[in-house]
């Protein structure tokens, strides 16, 4: 009796374990053009800003801050319901509640001890694919202007930026009752 009830519980924890989970936060992106990189790593996160914009929050998709050759920043206002879907990219956020919604993203290349450039999202798009409480996912096609930081008054270097991104709420997400009902359908 006493093996058939392990065998169970053996065979239920299996049955458990191979079930699909939430995936793992993660980023896969690569910038071409004035800066050529391929970077991807587990640092994929989203929060609140800490002061609004406009009077509005603003919500911070942060792929590879600290840890990468590089890192992307995909902000957006966060005062209605983040659903799936095609979002244009934008070099600001409109200030108008009513414009809809736009992505503004900001592109680093190398780190804070060896800068390569610094780049604005001029055109292009930002498709969120999911969006559940804690987890966002969703895929870019950014083309993006800036400087290299070899000669920082050249402000007309283009770089185009792609990838894939799956990102889990930071503590501003679990602390702020405000945004949970924003990144659940």
């Amino acid at each position: 009796m006493r093996a058939r009830s392990s065998a169970a519980s053996l065979l239920a924890a299996l049955a458990l374990s191979l079930l699909p989970g939430p995936e793992a936060p993660s980023y896969i992106l690569e910038s071409t053009g004035a800066i050529r990189i391929l970077l991807g790593g587990d640092e994929a996160s989203f929060g609140l800003l800490p002061e609004p914009v406009n009077g509005r929050p603003v919500i911070n998709i942060s792929l590879g801050p600290t840890q990468g050759e590089g890192a992307l920043w995909l902000f957006a206002y966060a005062d209605e319901v983040l659903r799936p879907g095609r979002f244009q990219v934008a070099n600001w956020l409109p200030e108008q509640p009513f414009a809809g919604r736009y992505f503004h993203p900001c592109f680093v290349a190398g780190t804070v001890a060896s800068p390569r450039g610094f780049f604005h999202g001029e055109t292009g798009w930002v498709t969120i694919t999911a969006s559940e409480q804690g987890r966002i996912s969703g895929e870019f096609q950014i083309r993006a202007r800036g400087f290299l930081a070899s000669n920082p008054d050249d402000e007309e270097q283009w770089v185009t930026v792609q990838g894939t991104f799956t990102a889990a709420g930071d503590s501003t997400v679990v602390s702020s009752a405000s945004l949970t009902p924003l990144v659940i359908q």
